[in-house]
């Protein structure tokens, strides 16, 4: 099935989704409509209707408009928001825009993903989304342990949240956990939100659900990470819930006869 009549059947068909008009924009027009209204619709849902009006050879320019921002447009500017949160809004667009091309996009993500984050992290969602899933899994497995640690940290932080409620990218996270270095810098990640991020109360949760999968040694840095930020009331309430896990209770007592020898 080609690309325009895959997104035809796939996901312009549902009139329960606010409909964005791409019809007789130019290119940086509908990039924009795209961003602005990225608050209000599905962007994902919104950035494949893109490719209806440009083909392939436009991922080219979609790349370099990440360094070239657009104007805001005219609903956002309503709104009075900051150019931060344009710039912000412009980059979400792009990303949903590559990812809607599909395999189309793979060649320009392989070239760039020794160097660049964005396109290690889109890699990760179409493989979520089935696109030559094996294929993008063995290779950033390949990969991913030569690679510095802040990015590994840069899929988990930008990937975890959204993995709650998506099974696919959660199972595409689960692989890549696999990689040691993978699993450490997921472990860094979130016990490091518990402490800044106490308004998140799914922390606890999820990491309840994912200590009984974690190594030996990642467990123990869970234990070590959350102790040594035990002076926040936040850390503490987690680690209370965290102690019903059989496990994180057991890194915890090793930990403990590391730091307090005379518990």
């Amino acid at each position: 099935m080609g690309l325009v009549s895959w997104l035809s059947k796939k996901f312009l068909t549902d009139a329960n989704q606010p409909q964005l008009v791409l019809t007789g924009l130019g290119f940086d027009e509908a990039i924009a409509l795209i961003a602005a209204e990225s608050w209000r619709v599905d962007v994902t849902r919104a950035a494949r209707q893109f490719p209806l009006q440009f083909g392939p050879e436009v991922i080219p320019e979609l790349w370099r408009r990440y360094e070239s921002i657009g104007e805001p447009h005219p609903s956002f500017e309503a709104r009075k928001r900051s150019m931060t949160e344009w710039i912000e809004c412009w980059w979400r667009a792009l990303d949903a825009i590559l990812c809607s091309y599909r395999e189309h996009v793979l060649p320009s993500l392989w070239e760039r993903v020794d160097a660049n984050d964005r396109a290690l992290l889109l890699l990760c969602r179409l493989a979520a989304e089935g696109v030559e899933r094996e294929l993008i899994l063995a290779g950033l497995r390949d990969r991913l342990p030569g690679m510095a640690p802040e990015r590994h940290e840069f899929i988990v932080e930008n990937s975890e949240y959204s993995a709650r409620r998506d099974p696919d990218l959660a199972a595409v996270l689960a692989y890549l956990r696999q990689v040691p270095e993978f699993e450490h810098a997921t472990v860094e990640v979130l016990c490091r939100c518990v402490s800044e991020e106490p308004d998140d109360t799914e922390l606890a949760a999820v990491l309840k659900k994912l200590i009984p999968t974690l190594s030996r040694s990642a467990r123990y840095l869970v234990a070590e990470r959350l102790h040594s930020r035990a002076k926040y009331d936040a850390v503490r309430a987690v680690m209370e819930e965290l102690r019903q896990v059989p496990e994180f209770e057991q890194a915890l007592d090793e930990v403990r006869s590391f730091t307090d020898p005379t518990k």
